[in-house]
C-alpha cells in the first residue's frame, strides 16, 4: 500500500528497539516505504520538498550499524551526512564507503561537553515515559484512554517483524499493538499506521486492549510487538483499578 494523499500521517511500525541480522530486511523494507512516502509528499508540496527532512538514525556505529548507514543514505537519496559526537572513525568510514563520495557531504559535529551521557536504562526509561504518553498524556495535557474490549475473530494478530500470523495464545501481554490501514495481510506488511494500542489480555473469544479514544479498531489487522511494552502501572494510576480482563 503507497502512502499518495498528502494528509496521509508518514508512519510506520518496526516493533523492536533494535536491528539485528534477522529483521534486517524488514527494517530496510519500512524505511524503503518510507523513502518512497516522502517522495511523493514532496511532488504534491513544494515547501515540503524545499525543506528537505532530517534523518536520525539509530546511532550504531558497529559494523553492522555502519551497513544499515549505508543503506539510509542509498534508500533516501541522502545529501549531507552529519557525524555528532567528534567520532573521526566515523567520518572517515563515511568518506571512504562505496557509493559516498563527491556527491554527499560528510562533517563532523562536536559533542556538547555539558550533555551526559545517557546509559541504556536511562534512555529504556525515556521510551517507556513516550510510550505512555501517548495513551495518558503528559501533566500539562492529560489524556483519558479508553479501556475496551473485542472479539478474537474479529481481528488478525501478526507479528510486527516476521509478520507471521498469531494465534490467541502466542499473543504476549502488555505489548503495544500497531493498527494499520490494511484489508489484506499482504497489504498490512507496508501500510500506514493509523494508531496504537496496548494488549492487556487475549483469550480465546476475547481481548482486552487500551486505546486512545473509545470505538472499535478501525482496521482487523495488529502488528504486535514483540518486545516494547507500555509500562502498565502508569495505565493504571491514570485509570484507577485494573486495566482490563479477558476470557
Amino acid at each position: 500500500m503507497r502512502v499518495s494523499a498528502t494528509t496521509m500521517p508518514l508512519s510506520f511500525f518496526f516493533g523492536d528497539t533494535r536491528v539485528d541480522q534477522t529483521s534486517r530486511k524488514r527494517y530496510l523494507d519500512l524505511c524503503a516505504e518510507l523513502a518512497h512516502a516522502t517522495d511523493s509528499v514532496a511532488r504534491q508540496r513544494l515547501l515540503f520538498s524545499t525543506g528537505g527532512a532530517v534523518i536520525n538514525t539509530m546511532g550504531s556505529t558497529a559494523e553492522f550499524g555502519i551497513d544499515l548507514l549505508m543503506e539510509l543514505c542509498s534508500l533516501f537519496a541522502v545529501t549531507d551526512v552529519v557525524v555528532c559526537g567528534s567520532d573521526a572513525k566515523l567520518e572517515n568510514d563515511m568518506y571512504n564507503a562505496v557509493g559516498i563520495g563527491s556527491s554527499v557531504s560528510v562533517m563532523g559535529f562536536p559533542k556538547y561537553t555539558q550533555m551526559l551521557p545517557r546509559d541504556e536504562n536511562t534512555l529504556a526509561a525515556a521510551r517507556d515515559r513516550q510510550l505512555a504518553s501517548y495513551f495518558i498524556g503528559t501533566a500539562h495535557s492529560p489524556l483519558l484512554f479508553a479501556r475496551q474490549t473485542a472479539r478474537v475473530d474479529e481481528v488478525s494478530f501478526l507479528h510486527a517483524l516476521t509478520l507471521r500470523p498469531l494465534a490467541w495464545n502466542e499473543v504476549p501481554v502488555n505489548r503495544l499493538a500497531a493498527v494499520v490501514w490494511a484489508d489484506t495481510a499482504e497489504q498490512a506488511a507496508s501500510a500506514n499506521v493509523a494508531g496504537f494500542v496496548v494488549l492487556f489480555e487475549v483469550g480465546k473469544s476475547f481481548f482486552s486492549f487500551a486505546s486512545p479514544s473509545m470505538g472499535p479498531v478501525p482496521k482487523p489487522f495488529l502488528l504486535v510487538s514483540p518486545t516494547l511494552c507500555v509500562p502498565v502501572e502508569c495505565l493504571v494510576a491514570a485509570k484507577g483499578g485494573r486495566v482490563g480482563t479477558a476470557e
